[in-house]
Parts: C-alpha cells; structure tokens; sequence
C-alpha cells in the first residue's frame, strides 16, 4: 500500500516475528500450553491441533486466538489455513485446556478488515503479527490489504 509520508513506508504493514524465532520457540509453545507452564505464555497463545484435509497428517500449530465479536479468531496467511476451507474440526490447546470445535477458512477481504479493525482495538498490532506507524488509526481497507485470511472456531459440535 503506497503512503503520502515523506519516508514512503506504508502507515500499517505486516510485520511476522523472525523465522528463525519461530522454529526455537514453536516446540516450546507446543509442549508447553497444555501444561501448568502455560501460564508463561500471554493468554491470547494457543495450540491448534488438527488434521490435515488431503494429507490426513497431524498439525499442531501454535497460533494466537484473538476474541472477534466474541468469536475466537486467527489472523494467518500460513498454508496450513486451507485445511479449514468449508470448515473442519479441531482441538485447541490453550491455557493448560484442550476444547473441541469446528473451525472455518474466510477470505473474504471486507471480513478480514473489519475483524483486523476490532481485533487492533483489543490488543496490540505486534500480537497480530502487524506493525501501525505510530500515531496512525488503521482503517478496515488498509488491514483488508495486507490481512491474508481468517480462521474462526466454534467449540462444541458444529
């Protein structure tokens, strides 16, 4: 997205912690959520287990769930989302619980902003995976662009 700041660089941009983070701290998070140790973690910090729709293979991916009108949501733009296209079930592993339901794939761009919007209005833009100029109110059409895809769960039977 183009800027009329001086600096050019865009007023809300994604901005996913380093790879390399990642690979050390995702077997952490993994084995650690459903422990006591969860309380180590931020609150927003789950693990999502599921299997995958073709491959039949096991996923258990850390993720963060962020409260979106009450729905529990994931801002994501991995590949594993596609496994939640037309819905699927789940376990989610959070807070030293595990909770079956039903998750499903949205990529609806308008979605996508306006669950960006409320989830930016509860939590800080890092915990999203995003970064905002400082002093900027994102706008729904500006985290419709860089936003890639939602995941939104049920608990309980779908």
């Amino acid at each position: 997205m183009s800027s009329d700041r001086p600096d050019a660089t865009p007023y809300v941009r994604r901005k996913a912690p380093p790879e390399a983070l990642v690979r050390v701290l995702n077997p952490i998070v993994r084995a650690s959520l459903g422990t006591p140790l969860y309380r180590l973690f931020p609150r927003w910090m789950a693990v999502l287990n599921f299997v995958g729709r073709r491959s039949q293979k096991r996923y258990r991916v850390p993720v963060g769930v962020h409260g979106v009108d009450r729905i529990p949501t994931v801002f994501t733009d991995r590949p594993w989302r596609h496994n939640f296209q037309g819905g699927a079930p789940l376990v989610v592993t959070s807070r030293g619980t595990q909770r079956h339901g039903w998750a499903e794939l949205v990529e609806d761009r308008d979605q996508i902003g306006a669950a960006l919007l409320r989830a930016v209005e509860r939590t800080r833009p890092a915990n999203l995976g995003i970064a905002v100029a400082k002093g900027h109110q994102p706008t729904a059409q500006e985290l419709a662009a860089i936003g890639s895809a939602v995941v939104r769960i049920r608990y309980g039977d779908p």
